[in-house]
C-alpha cells in the first residue's frame, strides 16, 4: 500500500515536470505571442476589470500638424471610478469637449507620445478634474495612445500635510535659537514673523503686545501681503463685545 502511494506521487511530479518542459518548448519554438495564443487569453477581459484607469485615444493635429486636442475612443470602468466621467458620455468626443478647461501640458504631452512613439511615466494635476494621477501613455500606432493611470490625490495630499509641518517644526527650531541668544527686543519681533511668513500655509503674520492699562492689543510687526489689514481694526485681549475687534 505505502509502495502505491509512493509511486503515484512520483508520477505526479515527473508529469508535473513534462509539463513544464513542454511549456519550455513551446516557448522556445512558437516565440511568446504564439503561446498567448495557444492559451487564448482575452486581454479585453484584463482590461475591463484591472483596478487601474486605461484609455485609449486618438490624437487631433491643428492645420500645422500639432497637437491641439485628442479623442477617447474607449475607456474601462475603472477610468470611468478614477475620473467621474462616464464612458457613454465621452466615447467619440474630443478632450476639450468634455474638459473646456484642460491644461495645455496634457494634450502637448500625449501628443508627443502619439506622433514620436516614444511612451512616458508622469504624475501631474488635473484642474479640470481636480485630482493628482500617475500616468503611463504609450503609442499603439502612429496618431493614437493608451493611458494606464491610478488616482494619487490622497498621497499627495498627505506628503503636503508632511511638507507643511517640516516646515513649521523648522521655523519653530529656527525662533527657538534666535530667542536662545537675544539679548534685546530690538527688531527681534519682526524677524519671528519674517521666519513664520516662510512656512508654506503661512499668509499672514503678525505679532502685537498689550498696551498697559488697557485690554488694547498694539500690532508691533508683520510679515505677509496683508500689512493693511492691521490698520482696519482694533484688537482686544478680553472678551468685551466691541464690534471692531476680533
Amino acid at each position: 500500500m505505502d509502495k502505491h502511494k509512493k509511486s503515484s506521487r512520483i508520477g505526479k511530479i515527473e508529469l508535473t515536470k513534462e509539463g513544464a518542459e513542454q511549456a519550455r518548448k513551446l516557448s522556445n519554438q512558437k516565440g511568446r505571442s504564439e503561446v498567448l495564443k495557444e492559451l487564448k487569453i482575452d486581454y479585453s477581459i484584463i482590461i475591463e476589470n484591472m483596478l487601474n484607469g486605461f484609455a485609449l485615444h486618438e490624437i487631433i493635429l491643428d492645420k500645422d500638424g500639432k497637437p491641439c486636442d485628442y479623442r477617447f475612443l474607449y475607456v474601462n470602468p475603472s477610468f470611468e471610478k478614477l475620473t467621474g466621467l462616464k464612458r457613454e458620455n465621452i466615447i467619440g468626443k474630443t478632450a476639450l469637449e468634455v474638459l473646456p478647461g484642460l491644461e495645455k501640458y496634457w494634450i502637448d504631452t500625449y501628443g508627443k507620445v502619439a506622433m514620436t512613439g516614444k511612451p512616458v511615466q508622469f504624475e501631474n494635476f488635473s484642474q479640470s478634474l481636480n485630482k493628482h494621477y500617475w500616468v503611463t501613455a504609450f503609442s499603439p500606432k502612429k496618431g493614437y495612445f493608451t493611458t494606464f493611470f491610478s488616482d494619487i490625490t490622497d498621497l499627495k495630499r498627505r506628503e503636503e500635510e508632511i511638507i507643511k509641518l517640516l516646515d513649521f517644526q523648522k521655523a519653530v527650531r529656527t525662533i527657538n535659537q534666535l530667542l536662545i541668544r537675544a539679548n534685546y527686543e530690538n527688531n527681534l519681533y519682526q524677524r519671528i514673523c519674517d521666519i513664520v511668513i516662510k512656512v508654506k500655509f503661512a499668509k499672514f503674520v503678525w505679532i502685537g503686545l498689550v498696551e498697559k492699562g488697557s485690554f488694547d492689543i498694539k500690532p508691533v510687526a508683520s510679515a505677509g501681503p496683508y500689512k493693511d489689514y492691521l490698520s482696519k481694526i482694533k484688537v482686544k485681549w478680553d472678551d468685551s463685545q466691541n464690534p471692531s475687534s476680533i
